[in-house]
């Protein structure tokens, strides 16, 4: 049996109306891999940005590991005072995350406006 490497994750972090958008890029398979991205999430709380939505559109793969990095995204958001909301699941990473329930933890949306508008009724 081949053994794969560590496949490769990015990602980007753009102002958009106002709200920080995290876009993730390939596979988040363990904490470490995402390291960089906490430590950017850190910094964005750190400066008020506490509402943050995490685009899930180019992600390929995730596993447990790398659901625990957006917990802790969520968790940090919200102590902030914040919140975190996730869009553009593919169907894939969705049917994992309705196997976790963690659709019912996160606020999901299917696009990202769906998400800035979300954010602008709890503003309001």
């Amino acid at each position: 049996m081949k053994r794969k490497t560590k496949m490769e994750f990015n990602y980007i972090v753009e102002e958009k109306s106002g709200f920080r958008v995290i876009s993730l890029n390939g596979n988040l398979l363990d904490r470490e891999m995402a390291s960089e991205m906490l430590t950017t999430v850190d910094e964005l709380i750190a400066k008020g940005q506490n509402h943050l939505i995490i685009d899930l559109k180019e992600l390929d793969h995730i596993n447990s590991n790398g659901l625990n990095v957006l917990i802790t995204i969520l968790t940090k958001a919200r102590n902030a005072g914040g919140d975190s909301i996730i869009t553009n699941i593919p169907e894939k990473v969705n049917k994992l995350f309705i196997i976790t329930k963690l659709n019912t933890v996160f606020t999901v949306t299917d696009s990202r406006k769906a998400a800035f508008e979300e954010f602008s009724n709890l503003s309001h």
